[in-house]
């Protein structure tokens, strides 16, 4: 008998996929997208990202909104976008790289700090006046090459692994000293990894906006070279006027219209916007 408890659907190693799946369909997206149009057509702005008092079979077709307390849910689990990543040592694994130095909260402990050990190098006859002048290092000022121990951690996880097959060979019941070796160091490297995390997310925003602010600069230099080019077009129908105007008298510029030719002003006007359009033609297709 299939389990029907909600929670456990949802923990499953492979869970089902929601019951609205079934209103993702042509029609339903179809009449979303008219009342999205309708929505901001009558608002005047862009398309809105939710519709409010929207009919229920088209409620699960918009994004949700970003949660409001940082808090949110995925496959039945609470999750908070606030939770700090929990260290090694809670989690009771063996950390095999180093940890950040700590550093005095407030500015009164640190003034402390630093008169202590200011007061153990003048008690202590084998310190030098370098070794005097240069502070010990501060959380601030303290970083970590992840990316080395990672690649330590990759290499070590070889060669366990060849050594684990070695020892399976000769020793099977020895295997639980290797594999336990094997999965601190896989620990390890998960953590570190896990803490470039925040850095991927800055570092993919940034390249999202550098995309957005690029393509914003591109269709800028392309309404200004169609500017420019629309401002050529007229100053080259102003210049072919006026010689017209000296060869066939004032007002008897001709264009070519609908029912044949057109002359005096409305030829002109008729000529220009044939001008510019091709010009907008081109510079359509040259795109």
């Amino acid at each position: 008998m299939a389990d029907d408890n909600p929670d456990n659907v949802l923990s499953a190693t492979f869970p089902a996929p929601p019951p609205f799946w079934k209103q993702f369909t042509s029609d339903n997206r179809a009449r979303l997208k008219e009342l999205q149009q309708q929505n901001a057509a009558d608002e005047g702005a862009a398309l809105p990202p939710r519709i409010p008092d929207i009919p229920v079979e088209l409620r699960y077709l918009q994004p949700p909104e970003p949660p409001a307390n940082g808090k949110y849910r995925s496959f039945g689990d609470p999750y908070d976008i606030n939770t700090a990543l929990t260290s090694l040592r809670n989690m009771g694994v063996e950390q095999l790289y180093p940890s950040p130095p700590s550093s005095p909260s407030s500015p009164s402990q640190q003034q402390q700090h630093h008169q202590q050990q200011a007061d153990r190098d003048s008690s202590d006859p084998t310190t030098t006046t370098t070794t005097r002048q240069q502070p010990q290092p501060i959380q601030s000022q303290w970083t970590l090459d992840r990316a080395s121990y990672i690649k330590k951690m990759a290499q070590s996880l070889l060669l366990n692994y060849l050594e684990l097959a070695g020892l399976l060979a000769q020793d099977p019941a020895r295997w639980q000293d290797k594999y336990e070796h094997m999965q601190t160091l896989l620990f390890n490297a998960h953590h570190l990894i896990n803490e470039y995390r925040p850095h991927q997310a800055r570092a993919s925003l940034i390249a999202m906006l550098e995309e957005q602010l690029a393509r914003r600069r591109e269709e800028v230099d392309g309404v200004r070279r169609m500017g420019e080019r629309i401002e050529g077009v007229l100053a080259g129908l102003g210049r072919e006027a006026v010689g017209e105007e000296g060869l066939l008298g004032k007002g008897e510029a001709v264009g070519l219209g609908v029912g044949g030719v057109v002359g005096g002003e409305e030829g002109r006007r008729r000529a220009v916007q044939r001008e510019v359009m091709r010009a907008l033609d081109e510079e359509l297709m040259g795109e």
